[in-house]
Protein backbone atom coordinates (compact mmCIF):
# COMPACT_ATOMS: atom_id res chain seq x y z
CA UNK A 1 0.00 0.00 0.00
CA UNK A 2 1.23 3.49 -0.77
CA UNK A 3 2.17 5.22 2.50
CA UNK A 4 0.57 8.56 3.17
CA UNK A 5 1.76 11.43 5.30
CA UNK A 6 0.42 11.12 8.87
CA UNK A 7 -1.63 13.94 10.32
CA UNK A 8 -0.46 14.70 13.82
CA UNK A 9 -1.72 18.11 14.87
CA UNK A 10 -5.06 19.84 14.99
CA UNK A 11 -3.80 22.42 12.50
CA UNK A 12 -2.90 19.82 9.91
CA UNK A 13 -6.12 17.97 10.66
CA UNK A 14 -8.12 21.08 9.79
CA UNK A 15 -6.32 21.34 6.46
CA UNK A 16 -7.13 17.71 5.74
CA UNK A 17 -10.78 18.27 6.64
CA UNK A 18 -11.01 21.22 4.27
CA UNK A 19 -9.55 19.23 1.40
CA UNK A 20 -11.72 16.19 1.93
CA UNK A 21 -14.95 18.17 2.14
CA UNK A 22 -14.45 19.33 -1.40
CA UNK A 23 -14.30 15.76 -2.68
CA UNK A 24 -16.64 13.74 -0.49
CA UNK A 25 -20.01 13.85 1.21
CA UNK A 26 -20.34 10.43 2.83
CA UNK A 27 -18.90 8.96 6.03
CA UNK A 28 -17.09 5.68 6.56
CA UNK A 29 -14.84 4.10 3.98
CA UNK A 30 -15.74 6.41 1.09
CA UNK A 31 -16.45 3.45 -1.23
CA UNK A 32 -19.36 3.84 -3.62
CA UNK A 33 -21.78 1.03 -4.40
CA UNK A 34 -21.12 -0.74 -7.69
CA UNK A 35 -23.90 -1.34 -10.22
CA UNK A 36 -22.60 -4.92 -10.38
CA UNK A 37 -23.75 -5.48 -6.80
CA UNK A 38 -27.06 -7.29 -6.35
CA UNK A 39 -29.33 -6.14 -3.53
CA UNK A 40 -30.21 -9.24 -1.50
CA UNK A 41 -31.89 -7.49 1.44
CA UNK A 42 -33.61 -4.17 2.02
CA UNK A 43 -35.44 -3.09 5.17
CA UNK A 44 -36.40 0.06 7.02
CA UNK A 45 -37.07 0.91 10.65
CA UNK A 46 -37.24 4.03 12.79
CA UNK A 47 -33.43 3.97 12.79
CA UNK A 48 -33.20 4.16 9.00
CA UNK A 49 -32.74 2.07 5.87
CA UNK A 50 -30.53 -1.02 5.66
CA UNK A 51 -29.40 -2.60 2.40
CA UNK A 52 -27.23 -5.67 1.88
CA UNK A 53 -25.64 -6.31 -1.49
CA UNK A 54 -23.60 -9.14 -2.93
CA UNK A 55 -20.99 -9.26 -5.68
CA UNK A 56 -19.34 -12.65 -6.04
CA UNK A 57 -18.46 -13.83 -2.54
CA UNK A 58 -18.43 -10.31 -1.08
CA UNK A 59 -21.42 -9.00 0.84
CA UNK A 60 -21.70 -5.36 1.83
CA UNK A 61 -23.81 -3.38 4.28
CA UNK A 62 -25.25 0.08 3.55
CA UNK A 63 -27.19 2.42 5.82
CA UNK A 64 -29.42 4.26 3.36
CA UNK A 65 -26.66 5.87 1.30
CA UNK A 66 -24.02 4.80 -1.19
CA UNK A 67 -21.34 4.74 1.52
CA UNK A 68 -20.25 1.18 2.25
CA UNK A 69 -20.44 0.56 5.99
CA UNK A 70 -19.03 -2.98 6.10
CA UNK A 71 -17.97 -5.76 3.75
CA UNK A 72 -17.31 -9.45 4.28
CA UNK A 73 -16.21 -12.44 2.23
CA UNK A 74 -18.84 -15.05 3.04
CA UNK A 75 -16.35 -17.86 2.39
CA UNK A 76 -13.64 -16.27 4.56
CA UNK A 77 -15.47 -14.16 7.17
CA UNK A 78 -12.34 -13.92 9.33
CA UNK A 79 -10.60 -11.73 6.71
CA UNK A 80 -10.98 -7.95 6.83
CA UNK A 81 -12.08 -6.61 3.44
CA UNK A 82 -12.03 -2.83 3.94
CA UNK A 83 -8.83 -0.85 4.38
CA UNK A 84 -10.12 1.13 7.34
CA UNK A 85 -10.99 -2.03 9.32
CA UNK A 86 -7.52 -3.40 8.61
CA UNK A 87 -6.03 -0.15 9.88
CA UNK A 88 -8.15 -0.35 13.03
CA UNK A 89 -6.43 -3.58 14.08
CA UNK A 90 -3.08 -1.77 13.99
CA UNK A 91 -3.76 -1.66 17.75
CA UNK A 92 -2.43 -5.24 17.79
CA UNK A 93 1.04 -3.74 17.37
CA UNK A 94 0.81 -2.66 20.99
CA UNK A 95 -1.32 -5.48 22.41
CA UNK A 96 -0.78 -8.49 20.13
CA UNK A 97 -2.61 -11.13 22.19
CA UNK A 98 -5.75 -9.51 23.63
CA UNK A 99 -7.86 -11.51 26.06
CA UNK A 100 -10.63 -8.92 26.41
CA UNK A 101 -11.96 -6.60 23.70
CA UNK A 102 -14.85 -4.15 23.58
CA UNK A 103 -16.40 -3.08 20.27
CA UNK A 104 -18.61 0.01 20.17
CA UNK A 105 -20.56 -0.44 16.94
CA UNK A 106 -21.06 -3.79 15.21
CA UNK A 107 -21.93 -3.12 11.58
CA UNK A 108 -21.77 -6.38 9.65
CA UNK A 109 -19.51 -7.82 12.35
CA UNK A 110 -16.27 -7.93 10.37
CA UNK A 111 -14.09 -6.88 13.32
CA UNK A 112 -15.97 -9.22 15.66
CA UNK A 113 -15.52 -12.10 13.20
CA UNK A 114 -11.81 -11.34 12.84
CA UNK A 115 -11.20 -11.28 16.59
CA UNK A 116 -13.41 -14.29 17.35
CA UNK A 117 -11.63 -16.43 14.75
CA UNK A 118 -8.01 -15.42 15.38
CA UNK A 119 -8.04 -15.07 19.18
CA UNK A 120 -9.84 -18.11 20.63
CA UNK A 121 -8.99 -17.14 24.23
CA UNK A 122 -10.43 -13.64 23.85
CA UNK A 123 -13.72 -12.49 25.38
CA UNK A 124 -15.45 -10.00 23.06
CA UNK A 125 -18.13 -7.56 24.21
CA UNK A 126 -20.10 -5.56 21.64
CA UNK A 127 -22.42 -2.59 22.07
CA UNK A 128 -24.71 -1.97 19.08
CA UNK A 129 -27.67 0.41 19.05
CA UNK A 130 -29.75 -1.37 16.41
CA UNK A 131 -31.30 -4.80 17.00
CA UNK A 132 -31.91 -5.22 13.26
CA UNK A 133 -28.19 -4.74 12.57
CA UNK A 134 -27.35 -7.50 15.05
CA UNK A 135 -29.93 -9.84 13.51
CA UNK A 136 -28.59 -9.26 9.98
CA UNK A 137 -24.98 -9.71 11.11
CA UNK A 138 -25.95 -13.20 12.29
CA UNK A 139 -28.20 -14.09 9.35
CA UNK A 140 -26.25 -12.59 6.42
CA UNK A 141 -22.66 -12.04 7.59
CA UNK A 142 -21.77 -15.28 9.38
CA UNK A 143 -21.46 -13.66 12.81
CA UNK A 144 -21.25 -16.58 15.26
CA UNK A 145 -23.48 -17.10 18.28
CA UNK A 146 -21.00 -18.01 20.97
CA UNK A 147 -20.47 -17.36 24.71
CA UNK A 148 -17.19 -15.60 23.87
CA UNK A 149 -19.13 -13.01 21.87
CA UNK A 150 -21.54 -11.05 24.08
CA UNK A 151 -23.69 -8.49 22.28
CA UNK A 152 -25.48 -5.70 24.12
CA UNK A 153 -28.23 -3.94 22.17
CA UNK A 154 -28.41 -0.33 23.26
CA UNK A 155 -26.66 3.00 23.55
CA UNK A 156 -22.87 2.63 23.34
CA UNK A 157 -22.28 5.60 25.60
CA UNK A 158 -24.51 4.20 28.34
CA UNK A 159 -22.86 0.79 27.98
CA UNK A 160 -19.43 2.40 28.36
CA UNK A 161 -20.58 4.20 31.52
CA UNK A 162 -21.95 0.92 32.90
CA UNK A 163 -18.65 -0.88 32.28
CA UNK A 164 -16.83 1.88 34.15
CA UNK A 165 -19.26 1.59 37.05
CA UNK A 166 -18.64 -2.17 37.10
CA UNK A 167 -14.85 -1.57 37.01
CA UNK A 168 -14.60 -3.66 33.86
CA UNK A 169 -11.39 -3.17 31.89
CA UNK A 170 -10.28 -4.26 28.42
CA UNK A 171 -7.06 -4.87 26.53
CA UNK A 172 -8.48 -3.26 23.39
CA UNK A 173 -11.43 -0.95 22.79
CA UNK A 174 -12.40 -0.52 19.12
CA UNK A 175 -14.90 2.20 18.24
CA UNK A 176 -16.65 2.37 14.86
CA UNK A 177 -19.97 3.97 15.69
CA UNK A 178 -21.59 5.58 12.66
CA UNK A 179 -25.12 5.84 11.34
CA UNK A 180 -26.55 7.39 8.17
CA UNK A 181 -26.06 10.87 9.69
CA UNK A 182 -22.40 10.41 10.67
CA UNK A 183 -20.75 9.62 13.97
CA UNK A 184 -23.19 8.57 16.69
CA UNK A 185 -24.05 11.30 19.19
CA UNK A 186 -23.23 9.20 22.25
CA UNK A 187 -19.57 8.69 21.29
CA UNK A 188 -18.63 12.30 20.59
CA UNK A 189 -18.80 13.78 24.09
CA UNK A 190 -15.89 14.15 26.48
CA UNK A 191 -17.54 12.02 29.20
CA UNK A 192 -17.59 9.06 26.80
CA UNK A 193 -13.83 9.23 26.33
CA UNK A 194 -13.31 9.60 30.08
CA UNK A 195 -15.18 6.32 30.50
CA UNK A 196 -13.09 4.71 27.75
CA UNK A 197 -9.91 5.83 29.53
CA UNK A 198 -11.14 4.31 32.80
CA UNK A 199 -12.01 1.00 31.09
CA UNK A 200 -8.64 0.44 29.43
CA UNK A 201 -6.15 -1.85 31.12
CA UNK A 202 -2.87 -0.23 32.12
CA UNK A 203 -1.30 -1.05 28.75
CA UNK A 204 -4.56 -1.30 26.81
CA UNK A 205 -5.13 0.53 23.54
CA UNK A 206 -8.05 2.43 22.02
CA UNK A 207 -8.56 2.33 18.24
CA UNK A 208 -11.26 4.60 16.80
CA UNK A 209 -12.39 5.14 13.24
CA UNK A 210 -12.96 8.80 12.38
CA UNK A 211 -14.03 10.31 9.08
CA UNK A 212 -12.31 13.60 8.34
CA UNK A 213 -15.25 14.97 6.34
CA UNK A 214 -17.61 14.60 9.30
CA UNK A 215 -18.51 17.97 10.90
CA UNK A 216 -17.73 16.75 14.42
CA UNK A 217 -14.29 15.36 13.53
CA UNK A 218 -12.15 18.26 14.90
CA UNK A 219 -14.06 18.42 18.21
CA UNK A 220 -13.97 14.63 18.64
CA UNK A 221 -10.22 14.71 18.13
CA UNK A 222 -9.94 17.54 20.65
CA UNK A 223 -11.80 15.49 23.26
CA UNK A 224 -9.49 12.54 22.66
CA UNK A 225 -6.41 14.70 23.14
CA UNK A 226 -7.94 16.19 26.28
CA UNK A 227 -8.56 12.78 27.89
CA UNK A 228 -5.37 11.13 26.56
CA UNK A 229 -2.89 14.05 26.71
CA UNK A 230 0.19 13.45 24.52
CA UNK A 231 -0.85 9.84 24.00
CA UNK A 232 -2.89 10.13 20.78
CA UNK A 233 -1.59 9.04 17.38
CA UNK A 234 -3.31 9.20 14.00
CA UNK A 235 -3.11 6.71 11.16
CA UNK A 236 -4.59 8.01 7.88
CA UNK A 237 -6.04 5.30 5.65
CA UNK A 238 -4.54 5.32 2.16
CA UNK A 239 -6.80 6.92 -0.46
CA UNK A 240 -9.65 7.21 2.02
CA UNK A 241 -11.06 9.99 4.18
CA UNK A 242 -10.74 7.79 7.27
CA UNK A 243 -8.24 8.39 10.05
CA UNK A 244 -7.72 5.74 12.71
CA UNK A 245 -6.93 7.28 16.08
CA UNK A 246 -4.94 5.24 18.59
CA UNK A 247 -4.67 6.19 22.25
CA UNK A 248 -3.48 4.59 25.48
CA UNK A 249 -3.12 5.34 29.17
CA UNK A 250 0.63 4.88 28.71
CA UNK A 251 2.98 6.19 26.04
CA UNK A 252 2.12 4.09 23.00
CA UNK A 253 5.59 3.50 21.60
CA UNK A 254 8.09 1.58 23.74
CA UNK A 255 11.69 2.72 23.85
CA UNK A 256 13.14 -0.10 21.73
CA UNK A 257 12.24 -0.17 18.03
CA UNK A 258 13.58 -3.61 17.08
CA UNK A 259 11.08 -5.69 19.12
CA UNK A 260 8.19 -3.68 17.66
CA UNK A 261 9.46 -4.18 14.11
CA UNK A 262 9.78 -7.91 14.75
CA UNK A 263 6.20 -7.96 16.06
CA UNK A 264 4.94 -5.99 13.03
CA UNK A 265 6.55 -8.46 10.64
CA UNK A 266 5.07 -11.42 12.53
CA UNK A 267 1.58 -9.86 12.51
CA UNK A 268 1.88 -9.02 8.83
CA UNK A 269 2.85 -12.58 8.00
CA UNK A 270 0.01 -14.00 10.10
CA UNK A 271 -2.82 -11.75 8.91
CA UNK A 272 -1.64 -10.45 5.50
CA UNK A 273 -2.22 -6.90 6.76
CA UNK A 274 0.48 -4.18 6.32
CA UNK A 275 1.47 -3.81 9.98
CA UNK A 276 5.00 -2.71 9.10
CA UNK A 277 3.64 0.22 7.10
CA UNK A 278 1.29 1.09 9.97
CA UNK A 279 4.20 1.00 12.42
CA UNK A 280 6.28 3.36 10.28
CA UNK A 281 3.44 5.84 9.84
CA UNK A 282 2.66 5.83 13.55
CA UNK A 283 6.32 6.29 14.47
CA UNK A 284 6.50 9.34 12.18
CA UNK A 285 3.45 10.73 13.93
CA UNK A 286 5.03 10.02 17.32
CA UNK A 287 8.21 11.86 16.32
CA UNK A 288 6.16 14.79 15.02
CA UNK A 289 4.32 15.02 18.32
CA UNK A 290 7.57 14.84 20.29
CA UNK A 291 8.99 17.68 18.20
CA UNK A 292 5.87 19.81 18.56
CA UNK A 293 6.11 19.60 22.37
CA UNK A 294 9.41 21.48 22.23
CA UNK A 295 7.50 24.55 21.05
CA UNK A 296 4.65 24.33 23.54
CA UNK A 297 4.60 26.94 26.33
Amino acid sequence: MRPSVPVCTRALSCLLVAGVRIAAHFPKSWIMASPRETVIHRSQSDDGVIEITQQGDIRALYFGSSAKQSALDILRPEQLQLSYTRAMVSALLFFPAPRSVLLIGLGAGSLANFLWHHFPSCQIDVAEMRADVVHLAHSHFALPIDPRLRIHIGDGGQFMALKREQRQTYDLILIDAYNHDGIADEVRVVSFFENVHACLNQHGTLSMNLWTGEPHYPLTLQYLEQVFPRKVLQLPVDERANVIVLASRQKIFPGAAKPLKKRALALEDRFNIPFLSYMRQLKRCDRWLSLSRLFQP
